[in-house]
């Protein structure tokens, strides 16, 4: 066993009682408050005590601990009978150690009593839920017990290992939110005190690293901004890693005197829904925090009106979050998602269950500064029945959302209903191809969404569409029957997305174009824009086409990795005669792309117009 800091020795003798509740320190290393010396020089030797007692301390956050558990948690190995009395043998020393009121118990639940032991990290916890950022970093020492662990306890070093991260992600998101509102505040100085902090907690962190030399270019110190990115490139090269292109893009335009780019302009009224995150430790419920967030996104979308950042655009943006913060979970990681899809207000959270029920909870954020705006539930239900705490968790939203925005719930539609999980998680395995672009595989996992709940209308609709693109039109057109029957149940999006279909399989053009422009009002500047574009183009409005394409941004959120932005962009400008920007187009297409033979097409194609042809 190894900490990093020693136990403070406490002024009381060995053997006093202290008076008032002790403090437990576990952040940055161990130790004790107000307790005896022979206390923390006990425990120590006792390594498993030590463990029980920080497993007991951080349940102040969620409660009792189950007997059950802790037996598992700790004993794993030994009979019922010899667990039972190791735990009795366990609590005993305990009390010894720290007075006979330290342990609580209701029931067949064990915890500690709060009147007779704090712990600074349930308090760091407890000031971050309150917004005091500032105050909870004065207790975030460091990692949580750094390199302590248990023998003959391998699920225990687990949680520990995941209550690190927990404490070090909530930690660096405090610090990273402080400087974003120093800096906003005009306190640049301040702004890289935070930063640098962020740094502090987590070294390998990019998105502080390139927030700190942002800032210190800004305040005129280039010196020291390439001096940041130094000293972080050498960090990551003793693990023989190199720094991302984004960070070294960033420094390479400082060296050559290149500005950042201009801040992304986040909407407050577009709302990003992130799933959920299942903290159920290992329950069957991977996928619940994904058919929560769907249907909170719908029902805003009809009840509110406010834009839903649409499916497709999630993904896109969940893919740059698993790029650029890979552990940042929450609203952290949100904001990330945000800033790709342009969305100013962030809703996520978090389901786990405590004594067989599910709880879920969460926190409508503003994406600009990560302030919270709302708290949702806690909603509790029995833990064999998580769809019936859907509908509860989405009134909660959107009654606190209408609030905020100080705008009416336009309806309700008490007859809607989530569809079965299991329907659920196959049309999230579909949309998974189907934005790959892999039709094939994206109809098997959407026949098995529709072959798990028949009244499900939103794979009938996707599965349309794979069928267009497939050129298999018959089969779209029963695709398309059958979502007919049940568009009642989806909201105003699917609904424009179903009409582009028929319109498509009609060949009416104009009808067409009318739904894509209802779409990309409902969810402005995302792949719907494109598909406006598209129908511009089509109907020989090439310029309309091109005014819709330098809206988006090809390196960002759906148009990421689609090669077919440039098609449009490129096909538009030939219509116009406009060659030789055709070809930068088609140059640009092929610097993103350079593996698509669409993007080849595209160069020849602008090649031969302007007569270069080998």
């Amino acid at each position: 066993m190894a900490l990093q800091r020693e136990p403070s020795v406490s002024r009381a003798s060995a053997g006093a009682t202290p008076a008032g509740p002790a403090l437990l320190r576990v952040l940055g290393g161990l130790e004790f408050d107000g307790a005896t010396t022979g206390a923390a020089a006990e425990l120590l030797a006792r390594p498993k005590q030590l463990a029980l007692l920080v497993y007991l301390a951080l349940g102040g956050r969620m409660g009792l601990r189950q007997r059950g558990t802790v037996l598992e948690l700790f004993w794993p190995e030994s009979t019922s009978k010899r667990a039972r009395s190791s735990l009795r043998q366990a609590a005993y020393q305990l009390r010894q150690l720290l007075g006979p009121d330290v342990l609580a118990g209701r029931g067949d639940a064990v915890g500690l009593s709060a009147d007779a032991l704090r712990c600074d990290a349930v308090d760091f916890d407890r000031r971050l839920d309150t917004g005091d950022r500032a105050g909870a970093l004065e207790l975030y020492r460091g990692d949580l017990l750094p390199g302590f662990a248990v023998d003959g306890a391998p699920d225990f070093d687990q949680w520990l290992d995941e209550q690190r991260r927990h404490f070090r992600e909530r930690a660096l998101t405090a610090a990273r939110m402080l400087a974003e509102e120093a800096e906003g505040a005009g306190d640049i100085s301040a702004a890289r005190d935070w930063s640098r902090r962020a740094i502090e907690i987590m070294p390998d962190d990019e998105p502080s690293v390139r927030m700190l030399i942002t800032q210190l270019e800004r305040s005129g110190d280039r010196t020291g901004a390439l001096r940041a990115f130094d000293d972080f490139a050498q960090r990551m090269r003793d693990f023989d890693v190199e720094p991302s292109d984004e960070t070294s893009s960033l420094v390479s335009g400082l060296r050559t005197g290149t500005a950042p780019d201009a801040p992304v302009t986040l909407d407050p009224r577009r709302v990003l829904v992130t799933a959920f995150d299942d903290d159920t430790s290992g329950t069957a419920l991977p996928a619940f925090g994904r058919l929560l967030a769907d249907t909170i996104g719908q029902r805003i979308s009809e009840q509110l009106g406010l834009q839903v950042v649409p499916l497709t655009a999630l993904l896109s943006s969940e893919r740059r979050a698993d790029e650029e913060a890979t552990q940042l979970r929450g609203i952290a990681r949100a904001r990330v998602m945000a800033a790709d899809a342009g969305a100013g207000t962030i809703i996520t959270g978090a389901y786990y269950m405590a004594e067989h029920q599910l709880m879920v909870q969460g926190w409508i954020a503003d994406a600009r500064d990560g302030r919270v705006l709302g708290t949702i539930g806690p909603v509790s239900v029995p833990g064999d029945r998580p769809l019936s705490s859907i509908a509860a968790v989405c009134d909660d939203v959107c009654t606190r959302l209408a609030l905020h925005f100080e705008t009416r719930v336009m309806h309700l539609r008490a007859a809607s209903r989530a569809p079965t999980y299991e329907a659920h998680a196959a049309y999230h395995e579909g949309m998974q191809y189907f934005v790959r672009a892999d039709w094939r595989g994206a109809l098997d996992a959407l026949g098995r969404a529709v072959h798990s709940d028949t009244s499900y209308v939103l794979p009938h609709i996707v599965s349309a569409i794979a069928r267009w693109n497939l050129g298999e039109l018959p089969e779209a057109q029963d695709a398309v029957a059958r979502a007919r029957l049940l568009i009642a149940s989806a909201g105003p999006f699917e609904r424009a997305t179903l009409e582009m279909v028929r319109a498509w399989l009609a060949g009416d053009w104009a009808a067409a174009y009318d739904a894509t422009r209802r779409q990309t009002e409902l969810a402005p500047a995302s792949i719907s824009a494109f598909g406006m574009a598209e129908e511009a183009r089509r109907r020989n409005r090439p310029r309309e086409a091109l005014r819709l394409l330098q809206g988006l941004d090809p390196a960002r959120g759906e148009m990421c990795g689609w090669v077919y932005y440039w098609v449009v962009m490129t096909q538009s400008l030939h219509m116009l005669g406009e060659h030789a920007r055709e070809l930068d187009m088609a140059h640009k297409a092929r610097a993103l792309h350079p593996e698509s033979a669409s993007a080849l097409r595209l160069e020849l194609h602008a090649r031969a117009a302007l007569g270069d042809v080998p």
